[in-house]
């Protein structure tokens, strides 16, 4: 008789809101995808739609990231602009910020910190955070 081999188990994709001073940090968890990316993106939405006017996506808990969750990533920030409201991202894992830039999209993208507070320190592109970084 062949030996079965157990099951992977794979958490369901969530996401998590966590309401902070001036901001509202968006946590998925799991693999963005084709598969997840409209449960992430309703959520964006109502958000925006309740009148937050700071919203950061953290992407520390993403394992996995398709052309699909960076499509969806283009369009929150573009729709987030377009009504007046700061997005941000939280860097995720290497491997999904690999993904970002072989896409070319890392500095089309707002970076911010997982600890800052206020805008004027949040507000730094990818390539402007470098550039403050080196010496």
């Amino acid at each position: 008789m062949p030996e079965s081999t157990p099951a992977l188990h794979v958490d369901p994709f969530r996401v998590d809101v966590h309401p902070e001073r001036a901001r509202v940090r968006v946590e998925p968890v799991g693999e963005l995808d084709l598969a997840t990316a409209d449960m992430l993106q309703g959520q964006l939405l109502e958000l925006r739609d309740s009148g937050f006017d700071s919203i950061v996506l953290d992407l520390r808990r993403i394992t996995f990231l398709d052309s699909t969750g960076i499509a969806l990533i283009l369009r929150e920030d573009r729709a987030a602009r377009e009504a007046g409201v700061q997005f941000g991202l939280i860097s995720g894992p290497p491997a999904v910020q690999r993904v970002l830039g072989l896409c070319g999209v890392l500095d089309e993208l707002r970076f911010v910190g997982d600890d800052c507070a206020h805008d004027d320190a949040c507000g730094q592109s990818a390539s402007a955070s470098a550039a403050s970084a080196a010496p």
